[in-house]
């Protein structure tokens, strides 16, 4: 071996083992400390022992959480249920329930259309009273929602009174895969179908997008040229208080609008600087948009309204020009994209944060620490576009919305018509129908 060669070995050598030892170092200081807190640890008031998986879980957390706020551990029960938001896919009846204002009766309040509950014959407006022989009585929407869950192909058996009936009727629901919606509409048909269309609007259509799962954009091209035949003249894409979701859902959501090879979004890493561009395919760009958003409009949603609203005015190679207004209140701030790293498939995943990204104009969308209201952060609605509420109006706002999704009126004593004009109740929808039908009659 040349004596060049042989030094290079002995170097490298000696660099492992200098780690090794260095990790091995770490490693037992880790396992001295948990220990330590394992058999010693007692706070009064609380003499729940603290395992060490409790404290592994705990150390993890703690390294990422230290890094930003959006780094985190997730153990399997958390990664699983992350998996299967994004996968928009769940093992279930595809019922969705709520407790009646009144008696607190589990109540099915709309069936995701053609699930296994409306085969069986479940209906909006049932109440259940027991599943598979389990009282219902005193339990919470997600405990009743845990027992319903489980293998495609099981049998759950429900106790279902119905008004009008005298006496319970037992319906059996044979589990299986239901895909559930990313966009819908205005308000849930008794079938569990979505009406897309605001009342009296003429050709005025409304999609809440309410995360940026797999299949998002698919709906979104789906939904789209199904309005457009039914004479869509105009579209509200709702962001309000969505958290975000993929990066490529986003991309790609905004591929159906932007012309080819214009920037939807630049993409900051470590080591690089990434423009992401629109690809080919069709492109819907005939009519006027009007974006809703507010400060819960998050990550993947601030993506799509930035995108939309910087490359609003702009004219196309084939001379369309989008016509684009971002309506509502400054979104939340979060300019930052994770990666999810899979760990052994009994221990989760880990998630922190690999770049960040600014907006196709280059305006930064990332609310820094100590960020001031007058610094450059977030998407702002245009000018003249500015509908902030007040906390309350807000909170009552988000209520009202929940009740428009139910397929039957569940409201409480005294509440507003839940079935209102949204144009009425809604100053955000309001002003977006002002600006649709101003810019339809130009």
């Amino acid at each position: 071996m040349p004596k060049r060669n042989l030094i290079l070995l002995i170097v490298l050598t000696i660099i492992c083992f200098t780690c090794h030892v260095r990790t091995s170092r770490q490693e037992q200081l880790l396992t001295f400390v948990m220990n330590l807190v394992e058999n010693q640890y007692y706070y009064p008031g609380d003499d729940s022992p603290k395992t060490k998986d409790d404290l592994f879980n705990l150390s993890l957390n703690g390294m990422l959480n230290s890094l930003d706020p959006y780094s985190a551990y997730l153990p399997p029960v958390d990664y699983d249920k992350m998996n299967e938001t994004l996968d928009q896919r769940f093992a279930g009846i595809g019922a969705e329930l709520a407790l009646a204002p009144k008696t607190k009766a589990l109540t099915v309040t709309a069936l995701i259309y053609g699930s296994a509950a409306q085969k069986a014959g479940l209906k909006p407006g049932d109440e259940i009273l027991t599943i598979d022989g389990n009282s219902t009585k005193g339990k919470s929407v997600s405990q009743a929602v845990e027992q319903l869950r489980g293998r495609p192909g099981e049998v759950v058996a429900l106790s279902v009174q119905r008004a009008g009936a005298e006496t319970p009727v037992t319906i059996e629901i044979t589990r299986s895969i239901i895909a559930t919606a990313s966009a819908v509409g205005d308000r849930r048909l008794t079938d569990g179908q979505w009406d897309y269309f605001l009342p009296d609007s003429e050709g005025i259509a409304y999609i809440r997008i309410t995360g940026f799962g797999f299949q998002t954009a698919k709906e979104m091209a789906r939904l789209i040229p199904a309005l457009l035949k039914k004479g869509m003249r105009g579209l509200i894409i709702d962001l309000r208080g969505n958290p975000g979701g993929t990066l490529n859902s986003a991309v790609e959501l905004c591929n159906l609008f932007v012309p080819e090879n214009d920037v939807i979004v630049s993409i900051h890493s470590r080591t690089s600087v990434r423009d992401i561009r629109a690809q080919k395919g069709d492109k819907f760009r005939s009519f006027p948009i009007a974006i809703l958003i507010d400060g819960q409009t998050a990550s993947a949603s601030e993506i799509v309204s930035s995108c939309l609203q910087d490359s609003s005015g702009k004219t196309a190679p084939d001379g369309s020009t989008l016509n684009v207004k971002v309506i509502g209140s400054r979104s939340f701030g979060k300019g930052a994209v994770q990666d999810v790293f899979t760990l052994t498939p009994d221990q989760g995943a880990v998630k922190f944060t690999v770049a960040g990204y600014v907006s196709p104009g280059g305006k930064n969308i990332h609310r820094f620490q100590n960020a001031k209201s007058t610094d450059q952060w977030g998407v702002m609605p245009d000018e003249g576009f500015k509908v902030e509420l007040p906390a309350k109006d807000a909170s009552k706002l988000q209520y009202w919305r929940k009740l428009r999704s139910m397929s039957i009126d569940m409201s409480a004593p005294g509440d507003d018509p839940p079935f209102g004009d949204p144009a009425q109740y809604d100053p955000c929808v309001k002003r977006a129908l002002d600006f649709l039908n101003s810019s339809n009659s130009q």
